[in-house]
Parts: structure tokens; C-alpha cells; sequence
């Protein structure tokens, strides 16, 4: 049974990125068992929020970070 931390940081992003104006990038750190799940609620609960997941070998980093 989850406590909805997922969800309130999503709200807390969303509402700082679109109420306050902070245009970010925005960095969300977990255990890479998560990272698929933070990138599905993502796109569920605030669709407007671009996100990429940024791991894997140093090639695939590089590449993320040269968009």
C-alpha cells in the first residue's frame, strides 16, 4: 500500500513548474527498479512535464545530454 509520495511530487513539480514559473530541468533520484513507474505516473498525473530517464552507459548519458 503506497503512501502517495510519488503523486504529491509530481504535484509539487507540476504546481512549481506551471504556478511559479520555475521552468526547471528538474532532477527526480531513485532506484532504477522505480524509474519506469515515476515515468507512467508521470505521463498519467501531468502530461505536460517532458521527462527522460537518464541512465545506462556512458554513450547512452551523452546522448541524453546533448538534446
Amino acid at each position: 500500500m503506497g503512501l502517495g509520495k510519488t503523486i504529491q511530487a509530481i504535484a509539487f513539480l507540476t504546481n512549481y513548474k506551471f504556478i511559479h514559473g520555475c521552468k526547471g530541468p528538474f532532477l527526480v533520484v531513485c532506484p532504477l527498479t522505480l524509474v519506469d513507474n515515476w515515468l507512467s505516473e508521470f505521463k498519467k498525473f501531468s502530461p505536460n512535464i517532458k521527462c527522460e530517464r537518464y541512465a545506462g552507459d556512458r554513450d547512452v548519458r551523452e546522448g541524453i545530454q546533448d538534446r
